[in-house]
């Protein structure tokens, strides 16, 4: 499976094998960990995370010019 592949595709192959671990679910389960710990719910985690203009501005009605 590992014949000419390059390295990056090694790593990866790696990771899905389970011979090491994947350093981006790691850091996705120590937030969560944290989140849990801090009492930080949210509706969907894996949502992308944007502001709103309220967020931004208050209720007021504030446009870009």
């Amino acid at each position: 499976m590992a014949e000419g592949r390059s390295d990056e595709e090694l790593e990866l192959l790696d990771i899905s094998l389970g011979m090491v671990t994947n350093p981006e679910e790691e850091a996705l389960d120590a937030l969560r960990a944290h989140q849990d710990e801090a009492g930080i719910a949210f509706e969907d985690p894996d949502a992308p995370v944007a502001p709103s203009e309220n967020t931004l501005y208050g209720d007021e009605d504030v446009r870009w010019r």
